[in-house]
């Protein structure tokens, strides 16, 4: 199955690790590892993955590299011109940028999300950008599961 993974650490971070230590005993997933959305759209026209595996939160990437209008966001009403504020919004619910983004492609194909959201907010998100799941941290079997989902997905 061919598998995007979008983390902002790249091949370094924790889920490449994760995905590699426990390759054996996972569904097999042919894994390419991308750092931003600028990098995973590019590889999108060229080849169209089965999954994409995505990390909720981004520390390491540039501001300008992170996917979504910052600017906008900053002038909205709820960040008043606080470009800080508004980064650190783009930062934390980056994941869910880059799925925005997916779906608009448009690119329907399964997601898994890796973050914790409140539960209506991942409700709507389920609703609105499916099909997807929602991992809360790297547990084993819940990862496992996910990646059996979407592999059953076709």
């Amino acid at each position: 199955m061919l598998t995007y993974l979008v983390d902002d650490r790249g091949s370094r971070g924790e889920y490449a690790h994760f995905l590699q230590a426990h390759g054996e005993r996972l569904p097999p997933l042919s894994l390419e590892v991308f750092c931003t959305w600028t990098d995973v759209a590019q590889r999108l026209q060229a080849q169209r993955p089965d999954l994409v595996l995505l990390d909720m939160h981004f520390d390491e990437t540039a501001p300008e590299a992170l996917c979504g209008d910052l600017d906008a966001l900053a002038s909205s009403a709820r960040f008043g011109g606080d470009r800080v504020r508004a980064e650190a919004q783009l930062r934390r619910l980056q994941g869910v940028f880059i799925l925005q983004a997916l779906r608009r492609l448009p690119w329907h194909g399964p997601a898994v999300l890796f973050g914790s959201l409140p539960p209506q907010q991942a409700e709507r998100l389920l609703d609105q950008h499916g099909p997807l799941r929602i991992v809360e941290g790297l547990i084993f079997d819940a990862v496992r599961e996910a990646l059996l989902w979407a592999a059953a997905h076709d």
